[in-house]
């Protein structure tokens, strides 16, 4: 088994290195010129990238290296391969087929909105391209336009059955769960074939269980919601003038509140177990938890809570994983909000006097996947990329002159901004490793691979090219190993914007539209 897993993969490196290996191609047309309508597996689509190296044809040969990118790039080997298609894109019969193949490397190394352009393009002119549908939807889930997304993934399932980024796409829309339940066990059927990730295959198996343990059961019951609203905060506190966090006072149906911190870099509720046991805690499924701090992987338990009461927002039965270990290891708060569960409102964040002020926003109910409009964003705000639970934007950083583009996680759990190790690369002035110091993440810590003295981050205006909306300064910023969640997001992040940032200044986050306005501090005494 292993050496038939090696020849295909050794084949596909040297093709796209422009060698000539194995298969003929010319006569027979290009191997990949069907790479993007789907029903192949992950060998079978390296073998044919592997026989393109043969053709006469360089757009032929062009198409077998971005496909063979397609299939081993992830991470920061996205952005090179990303780099190397751009320039290359070529005319005639294949033009479709490699725009296709582009968008899917263009979304992985986080330059969504050209996802979204080569998508839409390819589609115009090969509607049978369920890559291209499959992209399409990606992006337009992540921008919160779930009616068509679903529209898009559902064109991806017409043309290829087993395409398992479109089953996995669905599911997570679906609103019932015996079709959730269906598309999951679909897509682990065909996941290790089709070359998906195994931490990705054994999440779906572990929602699978949860679902059945589940059966009707419903969770997240909104019993109230008294908006427009306010949910009081505290800062967690820390060096002078730098809060660690925030940190709310919620019902979980104990005899107590229990300290939840707000964090908008993380998904869902997590509970330490000893204080969702106090709150009725009912266990119902193992689960594996990818992020955070240590190695990465912490085992979980998830179950259901009697009440989650937010002030102004009350939900009955809320689903929550629970840890044995403390969450901050001097009791600050015992259990993580993330911001997810305020979908559909829009928040503004109150660094003094501390505070979320929470206002109904309407979500866009757009169907038609081709003529929705993911950036459509009011002047003066950007974008927000809702991908596998991280809410993304997209920024400008660097020192000086140097600036490259990325996208940043919104995370109020982060005391400080960090610069992922692929981002910082190259940065004028970047030293490199450990300086002892480490930083504490949600199971465990994690230690900095570097350090950047002085980084200037800042919002892009999309009207103006070279103008932004608002800019930070910020020194000693640490640099970090991006880790598994980063992987496994789907596309590459280049880091996270902390309270260093985000607790400059009021910010607001509308979670029905997917807008954020960059926080820029009043003129009298604004700090850089």
């Amino acid at each position: 088994m292993r050496g038939r897993v090696l020849v295909p993969l050794l084949a596909a490196l040297l093709a796209a290195a422009g060698f000539a290996v194995g298969g003929a191609a010319g006569a027979a047309g290009c191997p990949v010129a069907d790479a993007d309508r789907g029903g192949h597996s992950a060998m079978e689509l390296l073998e044919l990238a592997a026989a393109s190296g043969r053709a006469d044809d360089p757009a032929c040969r062009a198409l077998g290296r971005a496909v063979a990118d397609l299939a081993l790039a992830r991470g920061e080997a996205a952005e090179g391969a990303w780099e190397r298609l751009r320039g290359e894109e070529p005319r005639g019969s294949l033009a479709a087929p490699w725009r296709a193949v582009a968008a899917a490397l263009a979304f992985r190394a986080g330059h969504v909105r050209e996802a979204h352009r080569l998508a839409v393009a390819a589609l115009r002119e090969r509607p049978g391209s369920a890559l291209a549908w499959d992209v399409l939807g990606r992006v337009l889930a992540a921008r919160f336009l779930d009616p068509a997304a679903r529209e898009a993934f559902r064109r991806a399932l017409a043309l290829d059955p087993d395409d398992p980024a479109a089953l996995r796409g669905l599911a997570l829309l679906a609103d019932e769960r015996p079709e959730k339940t269906r598309l999951l066990e679909r897509y682990v059927a065909v996941a290790a074939e089709r070359g998906e990730p195994w931490d990705r295959v054994r999440a779906a198996r572990e929602h699978l269980a949860l679902l059945a343990a589940l059966g009707d059961r419903p969770v997240f019951v909104l019993e109230r919601a008294d908006l427009p609203g306010t949910i009081p905060l505290r800062p967690v506190p820390g060096r002078p003038g730098r809060p660690r966090g925030f940190v709310l006072e919620a019902e979980l149906g104990g005899r107590r509140p229990e300290p939840l911190l707000f964090d908008t870099g993380a998904s869902g509720l997590h509970v330490e177990a000893r204080a969702a046991r106090r709150a009725g805690f009912q266990p119902l499924s193992g689960a594996t938890l990818v992020g955070g701090g240590g190695e990465g992987r912490h085992p979980v338990t998830r179950g259901i809570l009697p009440v989650l009461g937010l002030g102004p927002v009350v939900y009955r039965d809320p689903l929550v994983s629970t840890t044995g270990s403390s969450l901050e290891r001097r009791g600050a708060y015992r259990g993580i909000l993330g911001a997810d569960l305020l979908g559909g409102t829009r928040l503004l964040f109150r660094p003094r006097p501390p505070g979320l002020v929470l206002v109904e926003a309407p979500r866009r109910e757009t169907t038609d996947p081709l003529a929705a409009d993911p950036w459509a964003v009011p002047a003066g705000e950007l974008p927000v990329l809702r991908i596998e639970g991280q809410l993304l934007v997209p920024l400008r950083y660097g020192t000086g002159r140097d600036r490259g583009k990325g996208l940043f996680v919104l995370d109020t759990g982060a005391s400080r901004t960090i610069l992922a190790e692929g981002a910082a690369a190259g940065l004028p002035g970047l030293r490199r490793g450990g300086s002892g110091a480490r930083i504490r993440a949600y199971g465990g810590e994690t230690v900095p691979v570097g350090r950047v003295p002085v980084l200037w981050v800042g919002a892009p205006d999309p009207t103006r090219p070279r103008a932004f909306l608002a800019g930070a300064e910020l020194r000693d910023v640490p640099v970090v190993d991006p880790g598994p969640r980063a992987w496994l997001a789907g596309t590459r992040i280049a880091g996270w914007l902390g309270l260093d940032v985000l607790a400059r200044a009021p910010f607001e986050l509308d979670l029905g539209r997917g807008t954020f306005r960059f926080p820029v501090p009043e003129r009298r005494g604004r700090r850089r």
